[in-house]
Protein backbone atom coordinates (compact mmCIF):
# COMPACT_ATOMS: atom_id res chain seq x y z
CA UNK A 1 0.00 0.00 0.00
CA UNK A 2 1.09 3.35 -0.58
CA UNK A 3 0.87 6.85 1.06
CA UNK A 4 -0.99 9.10 -1.72
CA UNK A 5 0.24 12.39 -2.97
CA UNK A 6 -3.27 14.64 -1.78
CA UNK A 7 -3.81 16.16 1.84
CA UNK A 8 -1.17 18.52 1.82
CA UNK A 9 2.00 16.65 0.00
CA UNK A 10 2.91 17.79 -2.82
CA UNK A 11 1.50 16.84 -6.63
CA UNK A 12 3.26 16.51 -9.64
CA UNK A 13 -0.19 17.25 -11.62
CA UNK A 14 -0.38 21.01 -11.42
CA UNK A 15 -0.58 24.00 -12.77
CA UNK A 16 0.73 27.87 -12.46
CA UNK A 17 -1.78 29.91 -10.28
CA UNK A 18 -3.39 32.26 -12.61
CA UNK A 19 -6.21 34.83 -11.60
CA UNK A 20 -9.96 33.37 -13.55
CA UNK A 21 -12.84 31.60 -12.29
CA UNK A 22 -15.85 30.15 -13.74
CA UNK A 23 -18.99 32.67 -13.09
CA UNK A 24 -20.63 31.91 -9.52
CA UNK A 25 -24.57 30.93 -9.49
CA UNK A 26 -26.81 33.52 -8.78
CA UNK A 27 -26.92 35.52 -6.01
CA UNK A 28 -23.80 32.63 -4.53
CA UNK A 29 -20.34 34.10 -4.71
CA UNK A 30 -17.31 32.17 -3.83
CA UNK A 31 -16.36 33.03 -0.54
CA UNK A 32 -18.66 31.60 2.25
CA UNK A 33 -19.47 28.24 3.66
CA UNK A 34 -17.64 25.94 0.87
CA UNK A 35 -15.24 23.31 0.22
CA UNK A 36 -11.88 24.07 -1.68
CA UNK A 37 -10.07 21.46 -3.28
CA UNK A 38 -7.52 20.76 -5.85
CA UNK A 39 -8.64 20.11 -9.73
CA UNK A 40 -5.87 18.99 -11.68
CA UNK A 41 -3.80 21.24 -10.22
CA UNK A 42 -5.13 24.47 -9.84
CA UNK A 43 -7.67 25.54 -7.06
CA UNK A 44 -11.41 25.41 -7.34
CA UNK A 45 -14.38 25.90 -4.94
CA UNK A 46 -18.01 24.71 -4.70
CA UNK A 47 -21.04 24.20 -2.29
CA UNK A 48 -21.30 21.61 0.39
CA UNK A 49 -23.28 19.57 -2.24
CA UNK A 50 -20.71 19.89 -4.76
CA UNK A 51 -22.73 22.62 -6.80
CA UNK A 52 -21.72 26.06 -7.77
CA UNK A 53 -18.36 24.64 -9.10
CA UNK A 54 -15.58 28.16 -9.13
CA UNK A 55 -12.07 27.68 -10.60
CA UNK A 56 -9.86 30.34 -8.67
CA UNK A 57 -6.89 29.72 -10.73
CA UNK A 58 -6.49 28.62 -14.17
CA UNK A 59 -3.07 27.15 -16.18
CA UNK A 60 -2.19 25.20 -18.30
CA UNK A 61 -0.83 21.76 -16.32
CA UNK A 62 3.28 20.74 -16.48
CA UNK A 63 5.06 17.83 -15.89
CA UNK A 64 6.72 19.66 -12.89
CA UNK A 65 4.49 21.85 -12.03
CA UNK A 66 2.30 21.09 -8.52
CA UNK A 67 0.25 23.24 -6.33
CA UNK A 68 -0.72 21.60 -2.15
CA UNK A 69 -1.43 22.05 1.01
CA UNK A 70 -4.30 23.93 0.48
CA UNK A 71 -5.48 26.51 3.61
CA UNK A 72 -8.49 28.69 4.62
CA UNK A 73 -7.55 31.89 6.32
CA UNK A 74 -9.67 32.46 9.21
CA UNK A 75 -12.32 34.92 7.80
CA UNK A 76 -12.57 32.05 4.90
CA UNK A 77 -11.73 35.00 2.56
CA UNK A 78 -8.30 33.62 1.35
CA UNK A 79 -6.48 30.43 0.94
CA UNK A 80 -2.83 29.95 1.82
CA UNK A 81 -1.63 27.50 -1.50
CA UNK A 82 1.76 25.41 -1.66
CA UNK A 83 2.99 26.02 -5.68
CA UNK A 84 5.58 24.33 -7.24
CA UNK A 85 6.22 25.36 -11.04
CA UNK A 86 9.53 25.30 -13.22
CA UNK A 87 10.93 28.83 -14.48
CA UNK A 88 14.07 29.88 -16.47
CA UNK A 89 15.73 29.39 -13.19
CA UNK A 90 15.28 26.13 -12.12
CA UNK A 91 11.90 24.52 -9.80
CA UNK A 92 10.96 27.07 -7.37
CA UNK A 93 8.37 26.66 -4.38
CA UNK A 94 6.46 29.34 -3.25
CA UNK A 95 3.70 29.88 -0.64
CA UNK A 96 0.67 32.12 -2.35
CA UNK A 97 -2.10 33.82 -0.98
CA UNK A 98 -5.25 32.90 -3.33
CA UNK A 99 -7.86 35.19 -3.00
CA UNK A 100 -11.29 32.90 -2.49
CA UNK A 101 -12.84 35.57 -5.10
CA UNK A 102 -11.03 34.27 -7.78
CA UNK A 103 -8.92 37.27 -8.59
CA UNK A 104 -5.33 37.31 -8.71
CA UNK A 105 -3.23 35.63 -6.43
CA UNK A 106 -0.01 37.16 -4.80
CA UNK A 107 3.29 35.45 -3.22
CA UNK A 108 3.93 35.25 0.10
CA UNK A 109 7.32 33.54 -0.16
CA UNK A 110 9.63 31.60 -2.23
CA UNK A 111 12.53 29.09 -2.73
CA UNK A 112 14.56 28.10 -5.22
CA UNK A 113 14.23 24.40 -5.78
CA UNK A 114 13.35 22.28 -3.09
CA UNK A 115 12.64 23.13 0.23
CA UNK A 116 9.73 24.81 0.96
CA UNK A 117 6.31 23.71 2.57
CA UNK A 118 3.13 25.85 3.89
CA UNK A 119 2.29 25.70 7.40
CA UNK A 120 -0.88 27.54 8.67
CA UNK A 121 -2.38 31.07 9.71
CA UNK A 122 -2.14 33.00 12.66
CA UNK A 123 -5.52 33.18 14.61
CA UNK A 124 -5.94 36.78 13.80
CA UNK A 125 -4.96 36.07 10.41
CA UNK A 126 -2.23 38.73 9.84
CA UNK A 127 0.66 36.56 9.61
CA UNK A 128 1.38 32.44 8.17
CA UNK A 129 3.60 30.03 9.33
CA UNK A 130 5.74 28.24 6.81
CA UNK A 131 8.66 25.85 6.11
CA UNK A 132 12.32 26.70 4.25
CA UNK A 133 15.43 24.55 3.93
CA UNK A 134 18.21 26.01 5.18
CA UNK A 135 20.62 24.57 2.83
CA UNK A 136 19.84 22.36 -0.55
CA UNK A 137 17.73 19.69 -1.02
CA UNK A 138 16.46 19.90 2.65
CA UNK A 139 19.62 19.49 4.12
CA UNK A 140 17.97 21.18 6.92
CA UNK A 141 14.89 23.56 7.21
CA UNK A 142 13.47 26.22 9.56
CA UNK A 143 9.99 27.51 10.64
CA UNK A 144 9.31 31.14 9.24
CA UNK A 145 6.58 33.49 9.65
CA UNK A 146 5.21 36.56 7.58
CA UNK A 147 2.52 38.24 6.54
CA UNK A 148 0.32 37.32 3.65
CA UNK A 149 1.76 39.59 1.39
CA UNK A 150 5.05 38.43 2.14
CA UNK A 151 6.63 41.08 4.48
CA UNK A 152 7.91 40.79 7.89
CA UNK A 153 9.72 37.82 7.49
CA UNK A 154 10.75 36.07 10.54
CA UNK A 155 12.93 33.02 11.70
CA UNK A 156 10.32 31.15 14.48
CA UNK A 157 13.71 29.34 16.44
CA UNK A 158 17.29 30.93 15.65
CA UNK A 159 19.82 28.50 16.99
CA UNK A 160 20.44 28.40 20.85
CA UNK A 161 23.44 26.26 22.26
CA UNK A 162 20.12 24.15 24.25
CA UNK A 163 18.83 24.47 20.63
CA UNK A 164 21.30 23.96 18.26
CA UNK A 165 20.28 24.60 14.37
CA UNK A 166 20.78 22.10 11.19
CA UNK A 167 18.00 19.94 11.48
CA UNK A 168 14.49 19.50 10.34
CA UNK A 169 11.79 21.64 11.58
CA UNK A 170 8.11 20.63 10.00
CA UNK A 171 4.95 21.22 9.93
CA UNK A 172 4.05 24.32 11.90
CA UNK A 173 0.62 24.83 13.26
CA UNK A 174 -0.52 27.89 14.93
CA UNK A 175 -2.26 27.62 18.30
CA UNK A 176 -6.13 28.41 17.85
CA UNK A 177 -6.21 30.34 21.08
CA UNK A 178 -2.44 31.12 21.94
CA UNK A 179 0.77 33.10 20.09
CA UNK A 180 2.35 29.56 19.94
CA UNK A 181 3.44 27.52 16.94
CA UNK A 182 3.73 23.89 17.08
CA UNK A 183 5.88 21.84 15.02
CA UNK A 184 7.72 18.83 14.60
CA UNK A 185 11.87 17.94 14.66
CA UNK A 186 14.44 15.82 14.29
CA UNK A 187 16.67 18.43 16.72
CA UNK A 188 18.92 16.15 19.25
CA UNK A 189 17.02 14.86 21.94
CA UNK A 190 19.60 13.15 24.72
CA UNK A 191 19.05 9.35 24.47
CA UNK A 192 16.82 9.70 21.08
CA UNK A 193 17.30 8.31 18.09
CA UNK A 194 19.02 10.50 15.16
CA UNK A 195 16.38 11.84 12.88
CA UNK A 196 13.60 10.57 15.07
CA UNK A 197 10.52 13.97 15.28
CA UNK A 198 9.41 14.91 18.46
CA UNK A 199 6.84 17.62 19.15
CA UNK A 200 7.61 21.02 20.11
CA UNK A 201 6.05 24.38 20.72
CA UNK A 202 7.50 27.87 20.09
CA UNK A 203 6.57 31.81 20.41
CA UNK A 204 6.68 33.88 17.44
CA UNK A 205 9.43 36.21 18.59
CA UNK A 206 11.68 34.26 21.32
CA UNK A 207 15.20 32.41 19.98
CA UNK A 208 14.13 28.85 21.67
CA UNK A 209 11.49 26.16 21.57
CA UNK A 210 10.15 23.66 24.09
CA UNK A 211 10.10 19.94 24.24
CA UNK A 212 6.57 19.01 24.36
CA UNK A 213 7.16 15.06 23.84
CA UNK A 214 10.10 12.59 23.65
CA UNK A 215 7.49 10.21 21.80
CA UNK A 216 7.78 9.75 17.68
CA UNK A 217 5.69 12.29 16.35
CA UNK A 218 4.92 12.43 12.85
CA UNK A 219 1.55 14.74 12.66
CA UNK A 220 0.09 17.09 15.07
CA UNK A 221 -3.60 18.31 15.60
CA UNK A 222 -4.28 21.47 18.18
CA UNK A 223 -7.36 20.80 20.21
CA UNK A 224 -9.74 23.89 19.15
CA UNK A 225 -9.17 25.31 22.53
CA UNK A 226 -5.90 24.65 22.24
CA UNK A 227 -5.20 22.82 25.76
CA UNK A 228 -3.47 19.14 23.88
CA UNK A 229 -2.99 17.90 20.79
CA UNK A 230 -3.87 14.88 18.73
CA UNK A 231 -0.99 13.43 17.42
CA UNK A 232 0.30 10.22 15.28
CA UNK A 233 3.06 8.87 17.10
CA UNK A 234 4.95 5.38 15.53
CA UNK A 235 7.40 2.96 16.49
CA UNK A 236 9.58 3.23 13.43
CA UNK A 237 8.72 -0.39 12.40
CA UNK A 238 8.05 -0.32 9.00
CA UNK A 239 4.45 -1.71 7.80
CA UNK A 240 4.07 -2.40 3.75
CA UNK A 241 4.83 0.93 2.83
CA UNK A 242 3.99 2.90 5.81
CA UNK A 243 5.44 2.60 9.89
CA UNK A 244 3.12 1.25 12.30
CA UNK A 245 1.29 4.27 14.31
CA UNK A 246 -1.26 5.39 16.42
CA UNK A 247 -3.44 8.35 17.86
CA UNK A 248 -2.85 9.76 20.69
CA UNK A 249 -4.31 13.03 22.78
CA UNK A 250 -0.84 15.32 24.23
CA UNK A 251 -0.95 17.89 26.73
CA UNK A 252 0.21 21.14 25.22
CA UNK A 253 1.91 21.65 28.74
CA UNK A 254 2.76 18.65 30.39
CA UNK A 255 3.42 16.71 27.43
CA UNK A 256 1.96 13.68 29.04
CA UNK A 257 0.45 11.39 26.22
CA UNK A 258 -2.87 9.04 26.35
CA UNK A 259 -3.04 6.44 23.84
CA UNK A 260 -6.17 6.24 21.64
CA UNK A 261 -5.98 3.24 19.78
CA UNK A 262 -3.50 -0.10 19.82
CA UNK A 263 -3.38 -1.10 16.20
CA UNK A 264 -0.27 -3.16 14.67
CA UNK A 265 -0.87 -1.10 11.54
CA UNK A 266 -1.03 2.48 10.78
CA UNK A 267 -3.55 4.83 12.21
CA UNK A 268 -3.21 8.29 11.43
CA UNK A 269 -4.10 12.19 10.71
CA UNK A 270 -6.66 12.58 13.50
CA UNK A 271 -8.67 15.43 12.95
CA UNK A 272 -10.79 17.45 15.79
CA UNK A 273 -14.39 17.95 14.99
CA UNK A 274 -15.00 21.77 15.43
CA UNK A 275 -16.63 21.08 19.12
CA UNK A 276 -13.44 19.08 20.16
CA UNK A 277 -15.71 16.07 21.05
CA UNK A 278 -14.37 13.73 18.05
CA UNK A 279 -11.44 12.67 15.85
CA UNK A 280 -11.74 11.80 12.30
CA UNK A 281 -8.89 9.10 10.86
CA UNK A 282 -7.55 7.11 8.29
CA UNK A 283 -6.45 3.71 9.51
CA UNK A 284 -5.38 0.03 7.68
CA UNK A 285 -6.71 -1.24 11.00
CA UNK A 286 -9.01 -3.83 8.66
CA UNK A 287 -6.95 -4.42 6.02
CA UNK A 288 -7.74 -1.59 3.76
CA UNK A 289 -7.43 2.46 3.83
CA UNK A 290 -10.90 3.50 5.32
CA UNK A 291 -11.77 6.78 7.24
CA UNK A 292 -13.04 6.01 11.04
CA UNK A 293 -14.52 8.43 13.27
CA UNK A 294 -14.18 8.31 17.52
CA UNK A 295 -15.39 10.68 20.68
CA UNK A 296 -12.20 12.18 21.26
CA UNK A 297 -11.51 9.81 24.58
CA UNK A 298 -11.09 6.85 22.35
CA UNK A 299 -14.44 5.38 22.85
CA UNK A 300 -17.39 4.43 20.21
CA UNK A 301 -14.65 3.53 17.10
CA UNK A 302 -16.72 3.90 14.04
CA UNK A 303 -15.98 3.06 10.79
CA UNK A 304 -17.74 5.25 8.10
CA UNK A 305 -16.05 3.95 4.75
CA UNK A 306 -15.76 0.37 3.61
CA UNK A 307 -14.95 0.09 -0.42
CA UNK A 308 -11.69 -1.86 -2.08
CA UNK A 309 -10.22 1.62 -2.94
CA UNK A 310 -7.95 3.85 -0.74
CA UNK A 311 -10.09 6.22 1.14
CA UNK A 312 -8.60 9.27 3.05
CA UNK A 313 -10.49 11.73 5.72
CA UNK A 314 -10.51 15.51 4.24
CA UNK A 315 -11.96 17.79 6.49
CA UNK A 316 -14.93 18.16 9.09
CA UNK A 317 -17.93 20.45 8.14
CA UNK A 318 -18.40 23.71 10.15
CA UNK A 319 -21.25 21.59 11.79
CA UNK A 320 -19.67 18.91 12.54
CA UNK A 321 -22.36 16.63 11.12
CA UNK A 322 -20.43 15.25 7.93
CA UNK A 323 -16.68 14.97 6.89
CA UNK A 324 -15.27 14.83 3.09
CA UNK A 325 -13.19 12.52 2.22
CA UNK A 326 -10.71 11.76 -0.38
CA UNK A 327 -10.97 8.59 -2.43
CA UNK A 328 -9.57 6.78 -6.22
CA UNK A 329 -12.82 4.23 -5.97
CA UNK A 330 -14.12 5.82 -9.20
CA UNK A 331 -10.72 5.67 -10.88
CA UNK A 332 -9.41 8.53 -9.99
CA UNK A 333 -8.97 10.79 -7.21
CA UNK A 334 -12.71 12.24 -6.40
CA UNK A 335 -13.71 14.34 -3.13
CA UNK A 336 -16.70 12.66 -1.64
CA UNK A 337 -18.86 13.71 1.61
CA UNK A 338 -20.29 11.30 4.46
CA UNK A 339 -22.68 11.93 7.56
CA UNK A 340 -20.16 11.14 10.85
CA UNK A 341 -22.89 8.24 11.23
CA UNK A 342 -21.66 6.53 7.99
CA UNK A 343 -24.81 7.31 5.85
CA UNK A 344 -25.64 9.64 3.25
CA UNK A 345 -22.19 9.16 1.53
CA UNK A 346 -22.06 11.59 -1.81
CA UNK A 347 -19.63 11.84 -5.02
CA UNK A 348 -19.49 16.00 -5.14
CA UNK A 349 -17.04 16.05 -8.24
CA UNK A 350 -17.93 13.70 -10.03
CA UNK A 351 -15.01 14.58 -13.12
CA UNK A 352 -13.13 12.34 -15.39
CA UNK A 353 -10.17 14.69 -13.63
CA UNK A 354 -8.02 14.52 -10.41
CA UNK A 355 -9.88 16.33 -7.25
CA UNK A 356 -7.79 16.06 -4.66
CA UNK A 357 -7.18 18.27 -0.68
CA UNK A 358 -10.69 18.77 0.36
CA UNK A 359 -10.74 21.94 3.09
CA UNK A 360 -13.82 22.99 4.28
CA UNK A 361 -14.83 26.49 5.27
Amino acid sequence: MRLPQPLGIPLSIAAVLGGCSDPAGPGDGPTGNRIAFLADGNVSSMREDGSNRVRLTRDKIGSFDGASGLTWSPDGTTLLVHLIRQGPGGIAEEAVVVPASGSAYRVAASVLYWGLQIGSWSPDGRRIAYVKATSSHFGSTSIYTATPEGADERELVTGTPEFPPGAHDLYPSWSPSRSEIAFVSDRTVPGAPEFETHLFVAVEGTSGARQVSTALVTTLNWAPDGSRFATTQGNGVLFGDHFFSNIYLTDRQSGASTRLSEQDNVDTGPLWSPDGSRLAFTSIRDGNIEVYVMNSDGSAVGRLTNDPAEDWVGAWSPDGNRLTIQTNRDGNWEIYSINVDGTGLANLTRSPGQETNPVWR
